[in-house]
């Protein structure tokens, strides 16, 4: 199992997007946490398949909503196995 940090910038705090990137990462059985950071963006750990996780990256991306939720890009950062998720789901971390 791969685990990615992921930085996502935009518009996404306060807009639903961390309660979407949980809907969409159990949709594709990924495991991990999304958290929001100071400055205005948010924080995933994301494990799961490689294709799974090129999967939750592209449907994230093209992120656009009508209360003006907009994801603008999205940094992936490779991270060791052995730090990552013990979490048997998705969470949304306070």
């Amino acid at each position: 199992m791969k685990c990615f940090k992921l930085r996502i910038f935009g518009n996404v705090q306060g807009v639903g997007f961390r309660a979407l990137a949980q809907r969409i990462a159990l949709s594709l059985s990924l495991t991990g946490w999304v958290k929001n950071e100071e400055g205005g963006s948010v924080l995933a750990l994301v494990c799961g398949t490689n294709t799974a996780i090129n999967s939750f990256i592209a449907r994230i991306s093209s992120f656009n909503s009508q209360n003006g939720a907009r994801v603008e890009r999205v940094q992936k950062l490779e991270i060791k196995e052995e730090s990552g998720n013990s979490s048997p789901s998705f969470l949304i971390a306070p």
